[in-house]
């Protein structure tokens, strides 16, 4: 025999689930993409590490050369991200944009540990990203987000 509380009270657990499943979906919304823009950075500090490796172990090459090496060797990291999309093969617009700058030893600042008369070469490689939004939220997250890594290194030579 059920009381006449229990009558009253019946619906109250859909009745909550149905105030709390919006603000559910949208901290798992929010956890998704956290976790896409933590993995798209992620990619970008190594395209810029791997891109920097490359043009400052092939010094050899004409700036030219050396920025289209660049820009294959970011755009083959940054092939991992999910909504990667359009990405131009000169790398100077679009979602992603590669610049390559080598400096020597007169423009580069000095090395502590490299010594007085070493000599060698810097490559320093920026990777911008525009990402699109997953899931637009009106007030905080509703155009593209632009992420920036930069990274540099430095080829000595005793």
């Amino acid at each position: 025999m059920q009381g006449r509380g229990d009558r009253s009270e019946s619906g109250n657990s859909v009745v909550e689930v149905a105030l709390m499943a919006p603000w559910i979906f949208f901290l798992f919304v929010g956890v998704f993409d956290f976790g896409f823009y933590a993995y798209a950075g992620i990619c970008m500090e190594n395209a810029a590490r791997i891109a920097a490796l490359q043009t400052a172990s092939n010094s050899a090459l004409t700036s030219t050369q050396l920025q289209t090496l660049a820009c294959s060797a970011a755009t083959l990291e940054m092939a991992r991200v999910p909504n990667q999309y359009n990405f131009v093969a000169g790398c100077g617009s679009g979602p992603l944009q590669v610049t390559q700058q080598t400096l020597n030893n007169s423009t580069a600042p000095k090395c502590a540990d490299c010594g007085a008369d070493a000599s060698g070469i810097s490559s320093l490689v920026t990777v911008k990203y525009q990402s699109n939004v997953f899931v637009p939220i009106p007030g905080i997250l509703t155009n593209q987000l632009n992420l920036q890594r930069t990274s540099e290194v430095r080829m000595v030579i005793p």
